[in-house]
């Protein structure tokens, strides 16, 4: 069977797939390219226009761009329940995450300089917590509040001060010249304002006397602004300050440890929250100018990190938007290089940048102004409409799939445009027009179909009851509706206002016309050859797939629930808050733990303070299972006394535990002392001895909760009849995997029955959908199977799963995105079949499109594989190229996007060189030749092949 390359006579019409027998669908075809054509300058404009304006209107992407996985889960979830009861009961300790800030040297003793360090960072922090507490107090219209926050803004200024006369005493111990002492001196202003806040509540002795001190230490003092002029968004989060001078609580941070101190911030904000960002830059400017107040030289050896679950938040953000910056630079490098591979014209490069660059601009704007419009609706009307919120990693989405897409759309356009011009060269712009129209028409239908299936499957993750699903999918397919709308009006338009340019340096011209050079280019001779042997044999081309194909596919089969939720293990190690969690984990186990709270509330008050005390010290004991470190509760606080040690009358500890029962910090933290709750209401905090994330801490809970279904139902018990709850990291983190498997588990036959629809809807033949399905839940299986092996190999021992992430988006854009290949293929071998029948049809469908196809894939490879990119430019730092990854971004690396990124590019290779370009066809070739040998003659191209 020799090849032909010459094309059949263009058809405007399309006898197959959606507008079959559709006459005012033709119409449209050709009223549209007629009028795009004819005048382009009005469609160039008007888009240029369209993104002018919306970038106007619309908000900054980071102004409405959230981040977090907990506050975004269904309000049903126990965790989150847990939560609102532990905020209604206990608003003075809504703590929800911590930063702790440590200070050690591994090798040595700690000096009088390092605990300069920490006593500066520790009053100054002190000092800001009254100042948001105070704040907050004016803003209250509650008597009682208003009166709770003055009296914690005024125990934070004492504190304060406390540790501000610590650290002048200390400071005695350096020369009177030395410039530790001029650096670190007295804060004027945390006596003032405590003079100011003793006024306020009629303390006029101290106020004085705390006045006077501040004008002598600082005489311009009284020219300070109030507390309510000061800017205090950064730190607004930040509900508790603990130091390891407190009298009671610090020997849990280190108050006699001879190589660490802690400081703990108690913040009310979830852990992965993006105003977070904001307090821990705040938290490291404090540290770093107190570090050079001291001087570097004093601190040599001494390490200062931040941890704790806000700050590996932070890290995961920055991450998040170090991952979007790098995937844009690599995407874009990438898709000039293979363009430029493919193309090598600067016209042919750039018109796709341009739609590409256009389509992103103007889909960023919009996206930004639905999501603002989104959520102030509600707020505003009151209507529950859920919003469509847009998240960091949102972005990176967008960025690889309108880049990856985008080029695919005008790659094909331009495809044919070549090959009209090849075949039909133009003398005249009007000759111009016509060509661009007619490939217009010849690839509408296509790229459409094409287009609608990943719109359709993303925009089916609005059934999600995960938020971050369910925001996310329809988002990205209405940035892809955009897309596709830019590349059918904005490609063309630039072509027929280019001209012949468009195609310098290969148009040619000859005879005085402008052609294509019509010779057959290498890669045409060998998919020409491949098309032949895949239809002459497509029994051993289809085994030959399947045999590659089913083992990995096998595993992935095997591996797809096998997953990560280790929100600890996303970063590289060497990022900041696992340098920390290293150093605490070595000098202060558990202390940077994330404990589960539980919250009873009985039916009726304990009738006296020790019958509660008694209440929680018998349901402590009871909880202290296998795998749990400490219970904190009313009785034990700081969880000191586990089952077996007893407090005698001499114990050594014996004072700290009496004295912390009656501590006012206790009270306020372990009973409930707000209406309707007050005293009836209790909280108790288990501290697992395993990593808050894991699997055996998520089974530890269900034990735990097993006790206390016990106890409430137990008529013997204290807390017989009460209702319990619970909630923090590891409840949060169960209740993640619960909604994230509930919403997999209905993704995966909502999305292949919608893109079905579509293949049906677009392709109009039954059989042949089915098989597109199949193939690329074939894939998709594939892929995971060998994406697990090989991060199984790359992590070894540390390897807990593909992070629960990669599944779930590998299996929605592989079926989404993988099926626009398979309807390229399918709707110009239906085009050649009406020419050359069924076997000719596929062959000459396979050579023409296999080269184009091909260069596709590669581009939507490049822009998955720049996900991953993180990896190569710290390779490239390590190397001494230092532009590549900066000093400060060092281990910031999201692991679940180079799994990701990996797995999807894996996924659109098989995609594109496997399935499409030999099981597909070779599919078709078999049900063509057992029609045809059934029938006995060439079957009509009309009929189901």
């Amino acid at each position: 069977m020799g090849v032909n390359t010459s094309s059949p006579p263009s058809n405007d019409s399309n006898s197959n797939g959606f507008g079959t027998g559709s006459s005012w669908l033709n119409r449209y075809r050709v009223a549209s390219s007629y009028a795009i054509t004819k005048y382009w300058p009005g469609v160039l404009v008007g888009w240029l226009l369209v993104g002018v304006s919306l970038q106007w209107l619309a908000p900054s992407w980071d102004s409405v761009a959230k981040d977090g996985d907990f506050a975004f889960m269904p309000s049903s979830m126990p965790s989150i329940q847990g939560q609102a009861f532990l905020d209604a009961g206990f608003p003075e300790n809504r703590v929800k995450s911590q930063i702790a800030i440590v200070l050690a040297r591994p090798d040595a003793s700690l000096q009088e300089a390092d605990l300069a360090v920490g006593l500066d960072v520790g009053r100054k922090l002190l000092h800001q917590l009254a100042e948001v507490s105070w704040k907050e107090a004016s803003k209250t219209k509650s008597l009682s509040d208003r009166q709770r926050l003055l009296d914690k803004a005024m125990d934070s200024l004492n504190q304060a001060i406390g540790l501000d006369e610590q650290l002048a005493a200390l400071l005695t111990q350096f020369g009177d010249d030395a410039p530790i002492r001029k650096n670190l001196d007295r804060l004027a202003l945390i006596y003032w304002d405590r003079g100011q806040l003793a006024r306020l509540l009629g303390d006029y002795q101290q106020a004085e006397a705390d006045e006077e001190t501040a004008q002598i230490i600082d005489p311009d003092i009284r020219q300070t602004p109030s507390v309510d002029q000061r800017e205090t968004n950064a730190i607004q989060a930040l509900v508790g300050v603990w130091t390891w001078h407190d009298p009671v609580l610090g020997s849990k941070l280190g108050a006699k440890h001879p190589q660490a101190r802690l400081l703990l911030l108690q913040l009310s904000s979830e852990f992965i929250a993006t105003g977070n960002m904001a307090l821990l830059k705040h938290v490291e400017q404090v540290l770093a100018q107190s570090r050079a107040a001291v001087g570097e030289e004093l601190l040599a050896g001494l390490q200062t990190e931040l941890s704790g679950s806000a700050a590996l938040g932070g890290d995961i953000r920055r991450a998040s938007l170090l991952s979007v910056k790098q995937t844009e630079i690599v995407t874009f490098v990438l898709i000039l290089g293979i363009l430029t591979f493919v193309y090598r014209g600067p016209m042919l490069i750039g018109i796709p940048l341009a739609t590409i660059g256009i389509s992103f601009w103007i889909s960023i704007s919009t996206v930004a102004l639905v999501s603002q419009w989104s959520q102030s609706i509600q707020t505003l009307t009151g209507w529950e409409i859920p919003p469509l919120n847009i998240f960091t990693t949102t972005k990176i989405f967008i960025v690889v799939l309108l880049f990856g897409a985008g080029t695919d759309f005008c790659l094909f356009f331009l495809a044919r445009c070549r090959e009209e011009l090849t075949l039909r060269p133009s003398t005249q712009r009007r000759g111009m027009e016509r060509l661009v129209a007619r490939s217009w028409r010849a690839v509408h239908d296509g790229l459409i179909a094409s287009a609608f299936t990943t719109i359709i499957g993303l925009g089916l993750l609005w059934f999600s009851e995960f938020e971050k699903f369910r925001s996310t999918g329809p988002i990205i397919g209405l940035c892809l509706t955009i897309t596709i709308v830019v590349s059918l009006t904005f490609t063309p338009a630039a072509v027929c206002g280019l001209g012949p340019l468009a195609f310098w340096p290969s148009l040619k011209r000859k005879d005085g016309q402008s052609q294509v050079n019509s010779e057959m280019p290498w890669w045409l001779a060998a998919w020409g050859k491949l098309s032949v042997w895949v239809t002459s044999r497509p029994l051993l081309a289809c085994c030959l797939c399947l045999a590659f194909m089913s083992v990995p596919a096998i595993g992935g089969w095997v591996w797809q629930d096998q997953v990560s939720y280790d929100l600890g293990n996303e970063l590289g190690e060497e990022s900041p808050s696992r340098r920390g969690q290293k150093i605490i984990s070595r000098f202060f186990p558990n202390a940077d733990s994330s404990p589960i709270h539980f919250v009873l509330v009985r039916e009726t008050p304990f009738a006296t303070p020790d019958e509660c005390v008694t209440a929680c010290e018998i349901l402590s004991q009871k909880l202290y299972l296998p795998g749990v470190h400490s219970v904190r509760s009313l009785a034990d606080p700081l969880g000191d006394y586990p089952p077996g040690r007893q407090m005698g009358l001499f114990e050594k500890d014996a004072w700290r535990r009496r004295v912390l029962q009656a501590h006012r910090y206790t009270k306020d933290y372990f009973v409930a002392s707000e209406t309707p709750y007050r005293d009836r209401m209790a909280r108790i905090d288990v501290v697992a001895t395993e990593n808050p994330f894991s699997l055996p801490a998520a089974d530890l809970l269900q034990s735990l909760r097993e006790v206390l279904s016990t106890e409430v139902l137990d008529p013997n018990s204290p807390w017989f009849g009460a209702n319990y709850s619970y909630t923090g990291t590891t409840p949060g983190i169960v209740d993640l995997r619960d909604v994230t498997q509930s919403d997999e588990a209905r993704i995966r036959w909502l999305v292949p029955i919608g893109v079905y629809v579509v293949l049906l809807f677009t392709i109009g033949r039954p059989l042949l959908c089915a098989c597109l399905m199949a193939a690329v839940m074939l894939s998709y299986f594939t892929t995971l199977g060998i994406t697990h092996t090989m991060f199984a190999w790359i992590y070894e021992g540390d390897f807990q799963g593909l992070d629960w992430k990669v599944p779930f988006f590998l299996f929605v854009i592989l079926i989404a995105v993988g099926q626009d290949y398979n309807v390229y293929l399918a709707t110009r071998v239906f085009e050649e079949q009406q020419q050359y029948g069924h076997l000719e049809g596929i062959r000459r469908g396979l050579m023409l499109t296999g080269g184009i196809i091909t260069s596709c894939g590669a581009v939507m490879a490049g822009t998955f594989i720049a996900m991953s990119a993180g990896p190569v430019l710290h390779w490239l730092a390590d190397l001494g190229i230092g532009w590549s990854i900066s000093p400060a971004d060092r281990g910031l690396l999201l692991k679940s996007m180079i799994e990701l990124g990996v797995a999807l590019t894996i996924g659109i290779v098989i995609d594109t060189m496997v399935v499409r370009s030999i099981l597909l066809p070779g599919a078709m070739a078999l049900s063509a030749r057992w029609m045809e040998k059934k029938s006995g003659v060439l079957v009509p191209c009309t009929e189901e092949a």
